[in-house]
């Protein structure tokens, strides 16, 4: 009887580990299919990150050149600013390389003001991929500087003025 009785445990648990082995495989594929999952969403993610960074990239580069053109803009002579004037500007050969087909435009707007300009630098490229093309704008006000005469006696008024409330004061 002993014999009997230890046959059959150990023919149950060998059948129990040839289920366990069954169970196991099936582990080892619902496993994978998590994992490959998981790749898969992750690479999309990173591709998203990737393609965020060029983007922010080329903002920045368009930023510069705008604000290069900007300081090229404030080094043009008053007479040369005309309200209602657009003028286009070259890119530099690392900003072309990165942006495509970008374009650099200095329009000059008048203001209520006629002693100041309103210029406003505009950096377009297109994205590609068949996407609208991307813009990138700077704003600054231009002041024609006072002339020597004009400003002598502006410097009169004020000394006169002063003169004169520091003569009432006493």
């Amino acid at each position: 009887m002993v014999k009997t009785c230890s046959r059959r445990i150990s023919q149950e648990r060998h059948s129990r580990l040839e289920r366990r082995f069954a169970v196991t495989t099936m582990e080892i594929i619902v496993a994978m299919f998590l994992l490959a999952t998981l790749a898969m969403i992750a690479s999309q993610i990173i591709a998203t990150v990737v393609q965020t960074r060029v983007e922010q990239r080329k903002r920045a580069f368009a930023l510069q050149e705008a604000g290069n053109a900007m300081e090229e803009a404030f080094l043009l002579s008053w007479q040369e600013l005309k309200p209602g004037q657009s003028r286009q500007w070259t890119c530099s050969d690392t900003a072309a390389k990165i942006l495509k087909n970008a374009k650099v435009t200095l329009v000059t707007e008048a203001t209520p003001d006629d002693n100041t300009r309103r210029l406003v630098v505009c950096v377009e490229w297109s994205s590609g991929g068949g996407r609208e093309p991307q813009r990138i704008q700077l704003v600054a006000f231009r002041h024609r500087a006072a002339r020597s005469e004009e400003a002598a006696a502006a410097r009169e008024a004020k000394g006169t003025e002063k003169g004169i409330a520091a003569s009432e004061e006493k």
